[in-house]
């Protein structure tokens, strides 16, 4: 029969390997769970001599313990409320109306062919209406501000660790040739390798996407303050013709016939090239100025101007673990102890 060196370990299969890197043959059985350790091993880790080795061979506990972490992610969900500020104008108009009159005389005068002089005068009246629509002085509109406000969401997501160990408890077959000389390892035990965690999950930096907001909502009406108007320009005023009274005669006993009709020899008393028309204008009487109702046009607004975001707390969703993976050698272990041989 051949003999195992003492401080080998070889892989279990179809031929016996013969290792003699250790730190190799540690990393592939305490992956693998099968192999073989030889008894010198588990003495040196144990400080066992032949005899409590013999006795005990069949009660020892393997277990493989490696490195590990499992990933986890988490789905992280906000919402937030935007102030914003939307500007508005109005346009407003007002028209004014004024009315005016004018007092007017007419002298008709002629020399009868005797030179006597003939007289006649009437008063009439010449009136008019103008008027004038006038805007809001400086831009001819008013602003206004009111407050608005908009709520949004945005989801993300983070990723974390969680750092820990596999474990694994190894069963065995002690190989007994008169005594026992080592040990097959023929795999792990049911349950095994299991995740033991070291710590809490260790998580990274949140990442979100843009936030999503939805239409404005404004917070009230428009305060508009008063029109400021200038004042009117009106034209200038276009009056009638007067309307005439009746003629004067000053108790002459004068009818205007007597001057009027000495056109074409009618009253051939009157010299026709004495005839004179004198027309004499009073002062223009204005009234006051009647101003209309003011009249708003359509209501212009401006875009909303966004303002700070109000962020509530960050929901979290449930952590979704993924898979456990190695980070770290394998390292085999008899009775909780380090095999030396094979650190």
């Amino acid at each position: 029969m051949s003999t195992i060196p003492r401080r080998t370990l070889a892989v279990l299969g179809a031929t016996v390997l013969i290792v003699t890197g250790a730190g190799a043959a540690q990393a592939s059985v305490a992956s693998s769970g099968t192999g073989f350790v030889g008894k010198g091993d588990v003495q040196s880790a144990l400080g066992w001599n032949n005899a409590k080795l013999q006795d005990n061979a069949e009660k020892l506990t393997f277990t493989t313990k490696q490195a590990a972490a499992q990933g986890y992610a988490q789905a992280l969900s906000q919402a937030a409320e935007q102030a914003g500020t939307q500007t508005a104008s109005q346009t407003g108009s007002q028209t004014g109306t004024q009315s005016a009159s004018l007092t007017t005389t007419e002298l008709l005068s002629c020399r009868k062919t005797n030179g006597a002089v003939a007289q006649q005068s009437r008063t009439g009246v010449k009136s008019g209406v103008r008027s004038d629509t006038r805007e809001a002085t400086v831009t001819d509109t008013r602003e206004a501000s009111r407050d608005a406000f908009h709520t949004g969401s945005r989801t993300g997501s983070r990723a974390g660790t969680l750092v820990g160990f596999l474990n694994s408890n190894v069963a065995y077959e002690a190989r007994k040739s008169n005594q026992f000389t080592g040990f097959n390892l023929t795999g792990f035990q049911p349950g095994s390798p299991s995740f033991s965690a070291s710590g809490p999950v260790q998580w990274g930096a949140d990442a979100f996407g843009d936030w999503s907001f939805g239409d404005w909502v404004p917070a009230g009406d428009y305060a508009f303050p008063e029109y400021v108007f200038g004042e009117y320009e009106f034209e200038a005023w276009s009056l009638s013709d007067a309307v005439w009274g009746n003629w004067d005669t000053d108790n002459t006993n004068q009818e205007p016939d007597v001057c009027l009709n000495s056109s074409g020899n009618v009253n051939a008393n009157v010299d026709p090239a004495s005839l004179v028309h004198i027309f004499t204008d009073g002062p223009l009487v204005e009234s006051a100025v009647q101003s209309g109702a003011v009249r708003s046009g359509a209501i212009v607004e401006g875009e909303v101007v966004p303002g700070l975001i109000s962020e509530a707390p960050i929901q979290s969703g449930p952590a979704v673990p993924g898979a456990v993976g190695a980070t770290g050698p394998a390292q085999l272990f008899v009775n909780g102890v380090l095999l030396p041989s094979i650190a």
